[in-house]
């Protein structure tokens, strides 16, 4: 039975769809473990895979200082994002290494295929530009883990070059779907998009009652994610009127323009209108 180790970091929403492809990869015949931080074991439970705990932070990254500077965006807060990235790093590392009796390691990234804005500042054309330069820095950044990793493990070390070329022939699966963003033309071969990673619902599963009055209010609502977006970006805090935070303002818009009701969840919680 080929074995496979799953390695996840951020937030809930980042682990959830690694636990329900590793409940379905071992519906097919694979020995799947998940390893993250403590506060992810009952996703590993739930999806009935193994569990590999690495060590957390000894508090929230997001209310320490550099944490808030991270989130801020600009060029400060990505290369902060980053260096947390590095450290949290070299701490699981030595977790990390012992977990990795397994053929096949899967890792989650950031998805540096798409054109997006990075650090919170969207310039047009220039985005794939900067994404794939923003890639390299944090490649530059993690060259000593990954050396550390490859001296422990007994591989041979690669010059900077090496490592960018292996990574550029690595395959890189994007977990949702195409009718959500089309696969651009210009991605290489082997960056695909696959489909949603939907995670698993157990039969326990009750939704607040919140959630549940909203619904029985009105007609079906049209609901929109907006993830683990900054705080200090304009997302939040959900006490902020809609209309003085300028990412949400296009959506606020449409929906007005439109007579629905809009439900959003982030890190902070829900907002109903």
């Amino acid at each position: 039975m080929t074995r496979l180790l799953i390695v996840t970091t951020g937030s809930h929403g980042d682990h959830a769809p690694y636990a329900g492809l590793g409940h379905a990869l071992q519906q097919n015949g694979v020995r799947v473990t998940l390893a993250a931080t403590g506060r992810f074991a009952r996703l590993a439970l739930d999806a009935g895979i193994s569990f590999a705990v690495l060590p957390d932070d000894p508090e929230p990254i997001e209310t320490t200082e550099r944490g808030r500077r991270a989130n801020a965006g600009g060029v400060r807060g990505l290369r902060t994002l980053v260096e947390l990235g590095v450290e949290q790093a070299r701490r699981q590392l030595p977790a990390l290494i012992a977990a990795a009796d397994t053929d096949v390691v899967a890792a989650t990234i950031p998805t540096l295929s798409l054109a997006k804005p990075i650090a919170g500042v969207d310039l047009g054309r220039l985005n794939r530009t900067l994404t794939g330069l923003a890639g390299r820095f944090a490649t530059r950044l993690y060259a000593p883990v990954v050396h550390e990793v490859r001296r422990t493990l007994g591989l041979p070390a690669e010059d900077r070059a090496q490592a960018a070329a292996r990574i550029e022939e690595l395959p890189v699966l994007h977990g949702f779907s195409p009718a959500v963003q089309p696969r651009p033309r210009v991605w290489r071969p082997g960056a695909e998009v696959v489909g949603h990673w939907w995670p698993i619902t157990t039969p326990d599963w009750r939704p607040q009652e919140e959630l549940l009055d909203f619904l029985a209010a009105g007609p079906p609502p049209v609901f929109i994610g907006f993830g683990t977006t900054g705080s200090s970006a304009g997302w939040l805090p959900w006490s902020t009127t809609p209309e003085r935070v300028p990412p949400r303002r296009p959506c606020v818009r449409a929906f007005r323009r439109s007579r629905s009701r809009m439900h959003t969840i982030n890190r902070s919680g829900h907002a109903v209108w």
